[in-house]
């Protein structure tokens, strides 16, 4: 009974580790899917916040193309003008056209002979362009940067008008570039602290990159493999920073989301690893507190067979002469038994002398006293094929052992059967074998036979079985199992002993 309810609390135990680790694992997934949904809001957030940016980059630069446009025109009509007082046609407005001409405040023009000789400049540093090299170097620059507007003349000469964008403009531009410097900087390096990777649409040129290894983004298997990632996670974001083409942004969760994403799993295994710790810890507790009741016991139970015992040995000899000898043996055969079990149980606790025993000499004498005591109905065989056999052990606890699998074979039989004990030897071990014909154990009680309180009787205590694992095990450093067990045809037990 004392058995069954250890096993009813070991279950409820379970269950109850069982359901905290389900309550734990899924109130964990819960937190790491409202950080996801939160991780995605943000991301999605900062993303409408890159396309506005990206529709007022857009339009700053069409802006810029305008006023590009504008400032073309007015060096157009500039030259238009000047051409036409060159012509000095009579019909001409010269007031008007001179207007157009001063009207230009803000392009840097110069005006030169096709031979490269400078006729005249406008909107230059006055101080600086006294100096004709520095001049020469300034038309250097303009017929780098834009194609001129020629200005045809009489017999076919022409005239060719330079410039560049206006100081103003300039300016812009640079703040413009500026502003396109920190948009892309903050896509690269975004609030939302997630891996992101900035190309173009058509995926042959990387813009920016954030929160990904300078080392490996150097690699293109890398780069592409990340891409494919992140498309396996998000939906990619299209942006338009001009009207030509269109660039994409690719990210993927965070690090700290995919960390959080495992940590259930380690909460459960450390969870999992402290509860295996105390149990094991308890059992050990439990065990060494076991260990020294049945020790205690034990000691107790030799001293108190002590009086007794040695009050029938003086007994005995005082009946000498008054009853018959054939008596007075078989009485002081038991005597010698009683004396025997109070020496094991004196054993118990204690470290056991060790000494060479013949091990088929001690299987006889078992048999010999069984066979006196046991129904004529029940068979009692010993196959020994070597009979010198020696093994270290103690015989008085070795003997119990064997003895209480002997026994538990007997009540197995219910009155009528056989029992066999095999001898084997083997290279470096030897194996007894106690096969009987009784009704054998159910196979969901064969991990349990060896446990202490396990019994299938009514009045048992579930002793034996456990005191011969103990005896086999710790004391003989053996082994000792159920080989073999079928329901009403029978049970071998196995004794596993090192040779000398």
């Amino acid at each position: 009974m004392g058995l069954n309810s250890d096993k009813k609390w070991k279950y409820f135990l379970f269950f109850l580790g069982f359901l905290i680790v389900a309550i734990t694992l899924l109130y964990s997934n819960f937190l790491v899917r409202k950080l996801a949904i939160e991780e995605r809001n943000k991301v999605e957030l900062w993303a409408k916040a890159i396309k506005k940016k990206s529709e007022l980059v857009a339009y700053t630069q069409t802006l810029f193309k305008e006023l590009s446009n504008e400032e073309k025109k007015k060096v157009e009509l500039w030259s238009t003008a000047t051409r036409k007082i060159i012509s000095q046609s009579g019909s001409i407005d010269y007031s008007f056209l001179l207007k157009v001409i001063s009207d230009n405040t803000t392009v840097p023009v110069i005006l030169a002979k096709a031979n490269g000789e400078i006729i005249s400049h406008r909107n230059l540093d006055k101080e600086l362009s006294k100096d004709k090299h520095w001049l020469a170097d300034q038309l250097k620059e303009f017929k780098g940067q834009k194609p001129p507007i020629v200005i045809p003349l009489f017999n076919q000469e022409k005239q060719y008008l330079y410039y560049k964008d206006s100081k103003l403009f300039s300016e812009l531009k640079i703040v413009f570039e500026d502003l396109m410097q920190s948009f892309i900087s903050e896509i690269a390096l975004n609030s939302a602290n997630v891996p992101t990777i900035f190309y173009n649409h058509s995926l042959d040129s990387l813009i920016a990159y954030g929160n990904l290894s300078e080392t490996a983004m150097l690699d293109s298997t890398f780069v592409r493999k990340e891409i494919r990632q992140m498309q396996s996670e998000n939906l990619p974001i299209e942006i338009q920073l001009d009207a030509d083409q269109k660039q994409v942004i690719y990210y993927k969760d965070s690090s700290l989301l995919r960390q959080l994403k495992y940590f259930p799993v380690i909460q459960i295994l450390v969870f999992a690893l402290f509860i295996l710790f105390a149990y094991w810890l308890f059992s050990s507790f439990k065990a060494s507190e076991q260990n020294r009741i049945w020790a205690g016991m034990a000691k107790e139970t030799a001293h108190q067979l002590g009086t007794p015992i040695s009050s029938l040995i003086a007994w005995n000899e005082h009946l000498e002469g008054k009853i018959e000898d054939s008596i007075r043996a078989e009485i002081q055969k038991d005597t010698d038994r009683l004396n025997v079990v109070a020496q094991r149980f004196s054993k118990i606790g204690s470290d056991p002398q060790m000494v060479k025993v013949n091990i088929g000499a001690l299987v006889d004498e078992l048999s010999v006293y069984f066979k006196k005591r046991i129904p004529r109905t029940i068979e009692l065989d010993v196959l020994k094929l070597n009979s010198e056999l020696e093994i270290n052990a103690n015989a008085t606890l070795l003997e119990w052992a064997i003895e209480n699998i002997i026994k538990n074979a007997i009540d197995c039989l219910d009155g009528k059967g056989k029992i066999d004990i095999r001898l084997h030897e083997l290279s470096d071990k030897v194996t007894i074998e106690i096969q009987d014909t009784g009704k054998g154990i159910d196979q969901k009680n064969l991990q349990s036979v060896f446990q202490t309180g396990f019994t299938t009787k009514q009045r048992g205590w579930g002793i034996g079985l456990a005191l011969t694992k103990r005896i086999v095990e710790q004391y003989h450093k053996g082994k000792v199992y159920v080989k073999s067990s079928k329901l009403n045809i029978g049970t071998t037990f196995a004794i596993e002993l090192p040779k000398v």
